[in-house]
């Protein structure tokens, strides 16, 4: 399966265009790790996404990427469209960024 998407990149003197597909796995059990492989700007990319909370309002994952040498490792809080996270929701964040990897998460 695979995502595609793309984005615009404005600089200071022109707007760049810039697509992207993603090769996205099959079925993944509830709670395994979820790899992704891409080319970006052609350098491979496989990365693994660790979901770390899913609601009907927002899911928080983290992942960790491996291209040419470079290791990052960061965060992601989707929200749906038109939600605002209420202080109780940001402060649950707040908890599972603290207990799953000892990250402080600003409310």
């Amino acid at each position: 399966m695979n995502y595609q998407y793309s984005y615009d990149l404005f600089t200071e003197t022109d707007t760049l265009y810039f697509g992207q597909t993603w090769g996205l796995p099959g079925n993944i059990p509830k709670g395994e790790p979820i790899p992704i492989t891409y080319i970006y700007q052609g350098s491979a990319h496989n990365e693994t996404w660790y979901i770390l909370k899913a609601t009907e309002r927002y899911l928080l994952l983290t992942d960790c990427s491996y291209m040419n040498g470079w290791t990052n490792v960061g965060s992601i809080v989707w929200v749906r469209p038109e939600v605002v996270l209420t202080q109780p929701e940001l402060a649950e964040i707040k908890q599972v960024y603290k207990k799953k990897l000892n990250w402080d998460f600003p409310e």
